[in-house]
This record gives structure tokens, C-alpha cells and sequence, in this order.
């Protein structure tokens, strides 16, 4: 692992200023793990600035005042994907058939889950797209940042 992908694990300690001699050192000396850091760190102080930020009253309102679902249903809904991967116990099977059968709104969702869950199976990504979701992410990225580059060789060698 060198030193840039170590410094990113070490991240937290970064910030901190609390790094070995050996990362400090690189830090003092890499532009690009510097620009990290500072991406880091200015993360950190908008997270701790949006920790401060309440709704406002007149939204909170609202949101209390939307329906909520019965308890009936939302135990029904937390079992569709169990039911739906063959995984829900005989007993709970029956009773959610039963809810069901009584719940037009939990048999649409039944439905749309069980539609989707078809079309999701018969659907297949294409090449390009199941070849770049194989590659970890930092790999993908630097793909990305080649690719940019090449292009703009290119664009540059038309002009």
C-alpha cells in the first residue's frame, strides 16, 4: 500500500494531527493528500454545522399531521421481503396472506414488490456496466480520471 491510500485509511487521524512520523511527513510533502485533508476537514466543520440546522415549526407540523399506517401494516410490509425471498415462517405466512386479503393498499404493495422483484430478475445490466461495477471503487475513479484525460488528448489534438 503506499503512502496516499495509507494516509486516506488514516484519515480520522489526519484531522486529528495525529499521524505516525513517517505519514506526516508524506503529508508535508503530497499536494494531493494536503487537498484530502482540507476536503476532510471542511466536510467535518459543514457536518457539524448541519447538526445545528432544527426544521422549521410549520414543517414539523406538517410532517406530524401526514397519515401514518396502521400497526397491522407495517408489520405486513416489514414481512413482504421475507415473503417475497420464501423466508417467512408458516405461521407469519398465514397471517400476512390474511392481512392481505383484507388490505387493498398492503396487496398493491405486494404486488408492485413481487413486479419488481420479476422484472429485476429477468433484467440484466450490460457488459460495460457489470465490468465497471466489478472494480472496487479508487480503481473506478482513477478509470474515470484516465478516461477524462484521454479525452481530453483528444479534444485537444482536434483543435
Amino acid at each position: 500500500m503506499n503512502s496516499c491510500n495509507a494516509l486516506l485509511d488514516r484519515l480520522d487521524a489526519a484531522l486529528a494531527g495525529d499521524l505516525p512520523a513517517d505519514l506526516a511527513e508524506h503529508l508535508a510533502g503530497c499536494a494531493s493528500c494536503q487537498a484530502a485533508v482540507e476536503r476532510a476537514r471542511g466536510m467535518s466543520e459543514g457536518e457539524s454545522v448541519l447538526r445545528a440546522v432544527r426544521a422549521p415549526a410549520a414543517l414539523v407540523r406538517r410532517l406530524k399531521a401526514l397519515p401514518r399506517l396502521a400497526p397491522a401494516c407495517e408489520q405486513a410490509l416489514d414481512a413482504l421481503a421475507a415473503a417475497l425471498d420464501g423466508e417467512v415462517a408458516e405461521s407469519d405466512r398465514g397471517l400476512l396472506m390474511e392481512h392481505m386479503r383484507a388490505c387493498p393498499a398492503c396487496r398493491a404493495a405486494w404486488e408492485a414488490f413481487a413486479t419488481l422483484r420479476e422484472v429485476g430478475s429477468v433484467t440484466r445490466a450490460g457488459r460495460r456496466l457489470r465490468a465497471a461495477l466489478a472494480l472496487p471503487p479508487r480503481q473506478r475513479i482513477e478509470l474515470r480520471r484516465q478516461q477524462a484525460r484521454f479525452f481530453d488528448l483528444r479534444l485537444a489534438t482536434a483543435a
